[in-house]
């Protein structure tokens, strides 16, 4: 079906990218988030959760450790895994990558409070 149309898709589409891509992306990710900070704009990334297979293609493709974690080391913004927050509820992704509806309103408080307080502010 549909959701099997799109794992096989993330496991064959595109190439992970090289370490001087990689480079350069990491490179024009921190100017953007310079220019938004010299603005007096406070920026914070979200890495969303993925679920089940979706998860596992992802982590084989694109290794958190080659492309999340240099981000979140490199980076001035406040950097945000789901995976990271103990308080982050866990949500099941109906077709690996998104949530069901019902879930949304849960999932915008929980990341509400989670920037909120990465970036210092009272809920």
């Amino acid at each position: 079906g549909f959701v099997d149309w799109k794992l096989e898709v993330a496991e064959t589409s595109g190439q992970p990218a090289g370490e001087a891509e990689t480079e350069a992306i990491l490179a024009r990710l921190e100017r953007a988030v310079a220019a938004l900070q010299a603005r007096g704009a406070r920026v914070a990334a979200f890495f969303l959760p993925a679920c089940g297979r979706r998860a596992e293609i992802e982590e084989r493709r694109w290794p958190r450790a080659r492309y999340w974690d240099r981000f979140a080391a490199s980076s001035s913004a406040t950097v945000i895994h789901a995976g990271d927050e103990p308080d982050f509820p866990r949500f099941d992704c109906y077709d690996g990558s998104h949530l069901d509806d019902d879930d949304v309103p849960e999932f915008t408080r929980a990341l509400a409070r989670v920037v909120m307080r990465r970036l210092g502010e009272r809920p």
